[in-house]
Parts: C-alpha cells; structure tokens; sequence
C-alpha cells in the first residue's frame, strides 16, 4: 500500500451559491469551451479524529471517503486561507475498509514519529458529509483546472445537519489566476459568495467541536507605504467578510423566546462587524481607483436599513453591547428585527460575489 501526494500544496478558491441556482450552475460549465464533463460520483465522508481532537489541535483534518470507483483516506495538514485562495498540502491513500489507518500515512507529516500509533486506537467518527459532486475539468490558456459542485448535508450522529452548496476551483496545472478567471465568469450569472470554511470546519463547528472563529479587529497600518497597506486590507477584508456572513448564518434562532437575546447579541455584533468590514473595503477601492462602486453603492443601500436599526439601539463602534445595559424598547427592536431573512436576503446579491473576486484579482495582481 502507497500513498499519493498529489501536489505541494492543494490549491482551491470555494464559493457558496444558493441551491436554486444548481441547475444553472451545471449548465454554464457544461457549456464552456475546452471543457471535459465528469461523471457525477455520489460521495459519503466520514471524518475522524480522538475524543481529545488531538488531529484538529495540529490543524489537521483526516476523512475516509468512498464513492463508486473510491474508497480513500485522506489527511489534510496545516495551510492557509489568504483572500479566499485554500492552499493546503494533502496526502491520499487507497483503501480496503471503512476506517482510517494513520501508519500508511507518509511517517514526516508526524511532529513526533510515535503519533501515528499513539492515536489509530483513539480514533472515532465525527460526522459525515454526504453529497454529489459534478465536476469539470477546464482550459484556461495554459492552466488546468477542476470545478467541482458539490450539493448535499452535512450530518452529525445526533440529528443535527447543515446543507452543503458549494463550488470549489482546483488548480490542477499552471497559474492560480485561472481559478479567479472561472469563478468570475460564473459571478455574473448567479449569485455566489467566497467561503471560507471547508466542510470539515462547518462539520467541526456542527458538532460542536469547534466555536466559531472571532474577527480581529482592523488592522493597524501606521508606518506602512500605501501598497502595503492595500494588500494588509485587501488581506484582512476578504478573510473577515466571508467568516462574519458565515458566523451570522451559523446562529442558532431555535432557542425559547426567554433565551433568544443571546442570538440577537450575536447577530448585532456580527452585523455591526460586516457593515464596518464592507465599508473599510469601499473607502480602500474607491482610494485605489477600484471600478467597484456601484456594486458597493447597491450593497450598502441593502444594509442602510440594518445600520439604521443597530444605530437607533445603540450598537455602534467602541460601544460593548450587553442585554442587561440595553433600554426595554431596544431590546424590543432588536428582538423583533427579521436578522435571518436579511442574510438570506443578502446571500441572494449578485453583487457580493462580483465585489469579492474583484477584490481578490486586486490582491492577487497586488501581490505579485
């Protein structure tokens, strides 16, 4: 037994999309030039780690995936995310069962040799993420690359389970600006959004293994020559934004009425970050000449709305907000504000999509 090391590093950009807009998704990459249609495989994945998370402490995801011509494990190390582009080094091997064995892994992805053996004993499933996957492979000039759409669930053993609608760019061969190139193509047919969590972070954070991450604050950039200080924003925005309307989807608006302050806490903050993250972007393209603005102008009449009812409540910047300190007609409001069918509603923006890759073109151009 053998494994492969397909690339270095993986090398991915992910967006999200609204699920009724799957067929049309296919059928734009189907009809692309220089196109090659895949099979649609069915894919069940079932992810593991020690009760411990002694793997997720590393920073590393291990699944065992089967499908009809598959039946694989796969460990993911430590990468990084930088404007949306996941790059991340990955090792798969065949298999003949449904469980992972840590030996046949390569021995120098290990801190410490005995780890392997340390933790095969320990291992158990975490939740499983089951969906079917289309996929193409696409010219672009002299690069290659795979765009696979994935719709399905993710699950964990006691009922809970979140939808996956995803698309993910893999650059198979040549430069990364052709994950951009598609992915702005597709942008301008139907909405879509930069993700930031892969599917085991959301599978993570679904079983309640893992919170959810914190924005910092915005970065200070005294000192700094005015190119660094674009890439510095360019950086920060296109990490904050798609992690803020990622944490606002994730919050739970199950609980009793008597508890539900706690969601509308959480969605106050995070709204008051995502309306201060879009609009430290705006003032930086409209600084740099960026051709975004009417795009942002849309987007920020979406959210005057928002603005206004956070203002009125008293929930503005260098302001801690606490349930208790809040007047009783506030609460009132905030309680009462649609928060979900807003982010819905802002999910459903074409203009969110076209604004982030835009953006990302800049780093990517910024950064060369």
């Amino acid at each position: 037994m053998t494994y492969d090391e397909l690339m270095p590093a993986e090398i991915e950009l992910k967006l999200f999309f609204p699920s009724h807009t799957y067929a049309e998704i296919i059928s734009h990459f189907s009809s692309l030039a220089e196109v090659e249609i895949k099979a649609p495989p069915h894919l069940s994945n079932a992810y593991f780690d020690t009760h411990h998370q002694d793997l997720r402490c590393l920073d590393m995801g291990l699944r065992v995936r089967v499908g009809e011509h598959v039946r694989e494990q796969t460990i993911k190390t430590a990468g990084k995310v930088v404007g949306g582009i996941h790059s991340r080094p990955e090792y798969n091997v065949d298999i003949e069962n449904d469980f992972p064995d840590l030996s046949l892994f390569p021995a120098h992805i290990w801190p410490q040799p005995a780890m392997a053996a340390q933790w095969q004993p320990q291992l158990y499933c975490l939740f499983h993420t089951d969906f079917e996957r289309r996929s193409w492979h696409i010219c672009v000039d002299t690069s290659l690359v795979e765009v696979a759409l994935d719709r399905g669930m993710i699950r964990t053993d006691d009922g809970r389970q979140e939808p996956i609608c995803e698309i993910e760019f893999e650059l198979l061969s040549g430069d990364s600006h052709a994950l951009l190139v598609l992915a702005q193509g597709l942008a301008v047919k139907v909405p879509v959004a930069i993700a930031r969590a892969s599917k085991a972070q959301r599978g993570y954070q679904l079983a309640g293994l893992s919170p959810l991450p914190t924005v910092v604050s915005s970065p200070a950039l005294l000192g700094m020559t005015e190119r660094q200080a674009h890439i510095v924003l360019l950086e920060y925005g296109l990490d904050a934004w798609p992690m803020l309307m990622e944490n606002l989807a994730a919050i739970d608006w199950s609980a009793p009425p008597r508890a539900a302050h706690t969601a509308v806490m959480q969605a106050s903050r995070g709204w008051l970050a995502l309306i201060n993250v879009i609009e430290l972007l705006a003032q930086d393209a409209l600084a740099h000449g960026a051709p975004q603005q009417a795009h942002f102008s849309l987007l920020k009449q979406h959210l005057a709305a928002t603005a206004e009812v956070l203002r009125q409540c008293g929930v503005v910047n260098g302001t801690e907000l606490h349930w208790q300190h809040t007047d009783t007609r506030a609460q009132h409001t905030l309680v009462n504000h649609p928060w979900a069918q807003q982010l819905a509603a802002l999910q459903q923006l074409p203009c969110i999509g076209q604004i982030q890759l835009a953006l990302l073109g800049q780093l990517l151009q910024a950064q060369r």
